[in-house]
Formats: structure tokens, C-alpha cells, sequence
């Protein structure tokens, strides 16, 4: 009798180092994706992916702004196009510093796992 794909002790060990492995890495992105929600917050997608837009009008205020223009319309707060872009400013400087410490965490972690195989 013949045995095929006798597993040693060390082909165990690097099963269960690669398992634990991809285990800690799916660990590490569900805590990066949960420290970007606490960050976001509840807003919804539709809102999310018009931050960039937004954005880009309010650190362009010299050019064409037909989004900006419609949301102090449809806002009515009684703001300007100028208080409102200093607004969305503040808000994605602010994201964007948040978001780069988050990110950079997850990366540290990901080589830290990476160097542990």
C-alpha cells in the first residue's frame, strides 16, 4: 500500500501559519473598514460619492460651481457659496488627516503581518 499526501508536522505548522495569517489580515481590514465608518458616520453612499465633487468646486471657486450653486439653494441656511466651501474644506482636510493615520495603521499592520510568514 501506497500513502500519498502524508502531511508532516511542519507542513501542519505552515498550514495553520498561513490560516492564522489570513485570519489576522481579514482582523486587521474589518478594524480599518470599522475606524472608517466611526469616522464617516452614517452618510449614505449616494452622499459619500459626492465629496470629491464637492470638494474640487469648493477649492475652485473661480470656476463653474453648479454643485455648490444648487446646495446653498436647496440648503436654504442662508449661507453663501463662500461659507459653504469653507465648510466642505475644513471638513475633507480634516477626513483626509483622519483617513491617512487609519490607512497608514492598517498598512503598518499588514507589513508587520507580512513580516511575521
Amino acid at each position: 500500500m501506497m500513502f500519498k499526501n502524508i502531511k508532516t508536522a511542519a507542513d501542519l505548522a505552515s498550514e495553520k501559519a498561513q490560516a492564522d495569517l489570513v485570519q489576522a489580515k481579514a482582523q486587521a481590514l474589518s478594524d480599518y473598514e470599522t475606524a472608517i465608518e466611526a469616522m464617516i458616520g452614517k452618510v449614505p453612499n449616494t452622499e459619500l460619492s459626492s465629496w470629491a465633487k464637492q470638494e474640487s468646486e469648493a477649492r475652485n471657486l473661480d470656476k463653474p460651481t453648479p454643485m455648490l450653486d444648487t446646495l446653498v439653494i436647496s440648503r436654504g441656511l442662508g449661507e453663501t457659496k463662500e461659507e459653504l466651501a469653507t465648510k466642505i474644506i475644513a471638513n475633507a482636510d480634516a477626513y483626509a488627516v483622519g483617513y491617512a493615520q487609519v490607512l497608514g495603521e492598517y498598512q503598518a499592520k499588514l507589513k508587520e503581518l507580512e513580516g511575521n510568514v
